[in-house]
């Protein structure tokens, strides 16, 4: 009888705590970024995943690599002004399922005016396990000195960060018709940078709780 008693009362035991594990359920974005500030912060830091504008420009023509460019601004300015085949994914709707419904193989490069969206952006992806994830260094602002103006030598003064508005002067919303979208590879100016893209290989993203 006491046999029966305590496998009634394992079983109870079970029910209860798989009934606590589905509602505490799994680590919300938030609780991830903040279980891996730390490594977020340092990984910014190091700006090995800001890419300079002319590797992304050279990714955007290179055949061997699946390239997935995120803009992470609001619609009007995405409208305004944007790479061609960049696609709109305003920060404000980005989530952990975000990260789980891009393509692990591919490298991932988060498009702001400036950075500081974009380093938000990589902030929530990043700490869902997406691999291949990078941003454009100086953003748009950047690309757009470089191949809209011509300014080879054009740099981004990240000690100085700006406030993430588009500071090019646009006379109608161009979208991606603007030349500057995708410049043609032959007439473009020829920049030199670090390369930073090294691709990791598919495998599991990160499950479960954060420890």
């Amino acid at each position: 009888m006491k046999a029966r008693a305590w496998k009634l009362f394992g079983a109870i035991m079970l029910s209860a705590l798989a009934l606590g594990l589905m509602l505490i359920g799994q680590p919300s974005a938030e609780d991830r970024i903040a279980h891996w500030q730390d490594e977020l912060d340092q990984m910014l830091a190091s700006r090995a995943y800001h890419l300079d504008p002319g590797e992304l420009f050279t990714l955007m023509y290179d055949t061997k690599i699946k390239l997935v460019m995120l803009d992470v601004r609001d619609e009007w300015e995405y409208n305004l002004f944007h790479l061609v085949d960049a696609q709109h994914a305003p920060l404000s709707k980005l989530s952990a399922q975000s990260a789980r419904q891009l393509p692990d193989d591919a490298v991932t490069v988060l498009i702001t005016n400036d950075e500081q969206r974009a380093n938000q952006a990589f902030r929530l992806l990043k700490a869902q396990g997406l691999k291949n994830l990078y941003l454009l260094g100086g953003g748009l602002n950047l690309w757009l000195d470089i191949y809209a103006e011509g300014r080879i030598d054009a740099h981004y003064d990240y000690t100085k960060p700006g406030e993430d508005v588009l500071r090019h002067q646009l006379a109608a919303a161009v979208g991606e018709m603007h030349p500057a979208a995708r410049p043609e590879f032959a007439a473009a100016p020829q920049r030199e940078y670090e390369k930073k893209v090294v691709i990791e290989q598919p495998g599991p993203q990160v499950q479960g709780g954060c420890g």
